[in-house]
């Protein structure tokens, strides 16, 4: 893995659901890891939810080996929030961490 191919500043945040006043389940997210990351868009596909249209666009997001990354994390870069579908460590090696991951866009 080059340096140079990671120029998205980026956060990996983990989700914290605290009850309300009610004991209703609120998500708040909190920081995991700042990290540099290649961020390359895979594809799209137009989809049906809730009788909405959304975009998917699917990403593979490539960072320095971190330990400790789930599905149930997301990325963020600036306004962008990528939902981690998988983690992958190719080889098993412990070098590079690969996120594939899902930004859900509103609208037609």
């Amino acid at each position: 893995m080059r340096a140079g191919d990671l120029r998205t500043r980026g956060i990996i945040e983990s989700p914290i659901d605290t009850p309300n006043d009610t004991g209703e389940p609120v998500r708040t997210w909190a920081t995991f890891a700042n990290a540099w990351a290649e961020v390359k868009p895979l594809g799209d596909r137009e989809q049906f939810l809730a009788q909405q249209d959304a975009s998917l666009v699917q990403y593979r997001v490539r960072l320095r080996y971190r330990a400790g990354i789930t599905p149930a994390m997301r990325f963020r870069a600036g306004s962008r929030i990528l939902d981690i579908e998988a983690v992958l460590d190719p080889g098993e090696q412990h070098i590079e961490t690969v996120l594939h991951c899902l930004e859900r866009k509103a609208g037609a």
